[in-house]
């Protein structure tokens, strides 16, 4: 049967009593939370980059948030653009935030091993061959340097001038901050 206009929601042109989130080829609300998940698991666990985010949120001010005002004065639409914004945000601000966490969490472990190798190389007039060679006189285990998937563990080296660093990857692929112990300072190498 063919549908008139008096038949169709004014709004956004969907048969009466069709919810906003199934029109046109907008996601639905749960499309959005699942892009979401899939968002904060990805991005912000597995690999702890935060980029991805960083470019939803670029992408919800110079996209979303027009579009929201567009539909001001259509009430329906205007509340699932938000509800969708909102979650959006939601998303974007809990992989900054874990990104941060575990930039804070990175750091303090690369303290406390610094720390530790220096009291080892006090003790017995050297530098450790490995980390593990701290284990269990200094610490209980080698720590994972942030709790992500990839790009997670520590490096401890000796490189070719006789130097050993400490290396650990702060947001993959670059970002690596390694410590100097014999120059006793932190550089980022790119």
């Amino acid at each position: 049967a063919l549908r008139t206009n008096s038949d169709m929601n004014a709004n956004h042109m969907e048969p009466k009593g069709a919810p906003p989130e199934k029109s046109g080829n907008a996601l639905s609300l749960s499309g959005t939370i699942i892009g979401s998940l899939l968002l904060v698991g990805f991005d912000g666990v597995a690999m702890g980059q935060g980029g991805l985010a960083l470019l939803l949120g670029v992408w919800i001010v110079v996209v979303r948030l027009p579009l929201l005002a567009l539909a001001w004065n259509r009430k329906p639409l205007l509340i699932y653009r938000a509800k969708k914004i909102a979650i959006y945000l939601i998303a974007v601000s809990t992989v900054l935030a874990w990104v941060a966490f575990n930039r804070e969490l990175g750091n303090r472990r690369a303290e406390n091993i610094v720390a530790v190798v220096h009291a080892y190389a006090t003790r017995h007039g050297r530098y450790p061959a490995s980390l593990e060679e701290l284990v269990p006189a200094f610490l209980p285990a080698v720590p994972s340097a942030k709790l992500t998937f990839v790009s997670n563990q520590f490096e401890y080296r000796l490189m070719p001038g006789g130097a050993h660093w400490l290396t650990w990857t702060v947001v993959p692929p670059f970002g690596r901050r390694s410590y100097i112990f014999e120059e006793k300072r932190w550089n980022y190498l790119d």
